[in-house]
């Protein structure tokens, strides 16, 4: 990062966009509520930001609230991402680099090629990782989830920024769309 306060601040206004009166009334409308708390503390001297996504009565909401819990440790110019409790990061932070770099993910490389070329930022999240986390959380007796787990790729988000201007893309794989929609059919 060249200004890691200017990424923290600008995370942090993104965080609040919830908050806004007309953003909570079109969730409203769909039956939904989202809140997001931000956490600032200190971990082994470095600054971190914990924050935690709250859905109110939405299904599966605890579910979601476990999964979404990023937590951003800042160390010098890098930002290290993980889920969790900010501890959880520590073994990363002894790396200095993820345990597996995303340049070696083909998943990664394929949606990375849809980015605009001038992404300022990028975020990827294995569904394939995902997916393990939702059978382990998922309830007892649930219904088997009805796609193959090893077709997933995963999503790829990233953002351009100037002074004036802000654009956001996403990337999926197709297997990931249909899982999506299999899992948002066992929702109802």
């Amino acid at each position: 990062m060249r200004d890691r306060q200017a990424f923290r601040d600008a995370a942090a206004a993104q965080m609040e966009l919830v908050k806004d009166p007309a953003y909570a009334g079109m969730l409203a409308g769909s039956g939904l509520s989202v809140n997001i708390e931000r956490s600032k503390g200190i971990l082994d001297g470095m600054p971190f930001d914990a924050y935690r996504y709250r859905f109110g009565d939405a299904p599966y909401a605890e579910l979601l609230e476990r999964l979404l819990a990023p937590v951003y440790v800042y160390r010098d110019d890098k930002a290290y991402i993980g889920f969790g409790a900010p501890e959880r990061l520590r073994p990363m932070l002894a790396r200095g680099a993820a345990q597996k770099p995303l340049q070696r993910d083909q998943s990664f490389s394929s949606l990375r090629a849809g980015a605009s070329a001038d992404t300022r930022a990028l975020w990827f999240v294995s569904t394939k990782v995902l997916y393990r986390l939702i059978m382990r959380l998922k309830p007892a007796g649930s219904a088997p989830l009805s796609f193959d787990a090893r077709s997933l790729v995963g999503i790829l988000g990233w953002f351009d920024a100037t002074p004036t201007t802000i654009g956001i893309g996403i990337g999926m794989g197709a297997a990931d769309i249909k899982a999506a929609v299999e899992l948002l059919k066992q929702v109802e």
